[in-house]
């Protein structure tokens, strides 16, 4: 209850829009430069796209937080540095650990039994012995190795405190933070998460492009808690968004938030 009061006081206090980060300066700022393609090609800027990914949650019910990588690494969103509960969420997180751990030799039937429901179907009782296996050291070493600032495991992994700019950062580089000869092993997890668990950021996809992605949910205090990480890869092209909320009505209410924050963010990507 304690720690409740204390997310809702946080996000009471972080009610007004956080600054967002300058956008990097473009030939398009330049008359001398601009032409019609510069001025095609930053038709939506992504400044644009998350104050419009903000006006959106002003009709939505319950606390939202989002942010977003964009393919210059820069990030940008609203309640960045608001702690809320992982839910599923961090079981990505688990699964780095589970691979570094196992980074000198080839998966075994044994292991991919246990990584495989975890991802796919965010199977918990996977999650727990993943979790038992690597052990707290190693989940706060991947995140520290994805420059977190505000991680917080708890011994209930479902209420480990994450943030969006943690996530949205740690989503940006999943898979090079995974070694080397595990990479497309958890790319193929992340690809393949059960259609029955396909909703937010999943519905959201640009055309051409692929997601990686992952999501937790479950009731808190008489409400849901939705949350959803990916990362959306074009060729070379890389972004990552996270969506968390709590508060929210019903888990299709939360879903239905995050897909369309998703789709104000990405809006015009090519």
């Amino acid at each position: 209850m304690r720690r409740l009061i204390a997310i809702a006081a946080a996000l009471a206090v972080t009610a007004a829009p956080s600054a967002l980060a300058h956008e990097p300066p473009t030939a398009a700022h330049s008359p001398k430069l601009a032409t019609a393609a510069t001025h095609k090609k930053h038709k939506y800027p992504w400044a644009k796209r998350v104050a419009a990914a903000r006006a959106y949650l002003h009709h939505r019910a319950g606390h939202v937080a989002f942010a977003v990588v964009d393919e210059k690494g820069v990030l940008r969103g609203l309640r960045g540095n608001v702690q809320y509960p992982s839910a599923s969420l961090v079981k990505a997180m688990f699964l780095v650990a589970y691979l570094e751990r196992a980074r000198h030799r080839g998966l075994t039937g044994s292991d991919r039994a246990l990584l495989h429901p975890m991802i796919t179907r965010s199977d918990n009782n996977a999650a727990t012995r993943v979790r038992n296996i690597v052990g707290p050291g190693r989940v706060y070493g991947v995140a520290r190795r994805a420059h977190m600032t505000h991680f917080v495991l708890k011994q209930r992994w479902g209420d480990t405190l994450i943030t969006a700019n943690d996530q949205a950062r740690y989503f940006s580089k999943i898979d090079r933070l995974v070694p080397k000869r595990h990479r497309s092993y958890a790319r193929s997890l992340l690809a393949s998460i059960i259609p029955a668990q396909r909703w937010g950021v999943a519905q959201a996809v640009p055309s051409g492009w692929h997601v990686f992605f992952k999501a937790g949910w479950r009731p808190l205090g008489g409400r849901q808690l939705v949350t959803q990480s990916g990362l959306f890869e074009h060729g070379k092209r890389r972004v990552s968004i996270s969506v968390l909320t709590v508060d929210e009505p019903s888990q299709g209410y939360g879903e239905a938030t995050i897909r369309g924050v998703t789709r104000q963010v990405l809006r015009g990507l090519r």
